[in-house]
């Protein structure tokens, strides 16, 4: 699975979606986490032994379609 960073600024009085990889900002985001870099929004943060045995995923709509 691949992860990638876009990001938001408030600029001249409304806010902008920045995407560096693409000339152009696209939709479907899901956002995960909010921060100041990858430390702050890190999805998982392990001190020792782990093993992950179930993973579940869901997304709810804003709006219905």
């Amino acid at each position: 699975m691949d992860l990638h960073a876009w990001f938001e600024a408030f600029v001249g009085g409304r806010w902008y979606t920045l995407d560096p990889t693409r000339a152009s900002p696209e939709g479907n985001r899901i956002v995960i986490a909010c921060g100041r870099d990858a430390a702050d929004g890190a999805q998982l943060s392990e001190y020792g032994p782990l093993q992950t045995t179930e993973m579940k995923v869901w997304v709810k709509a804003d709006k219905p379609r």
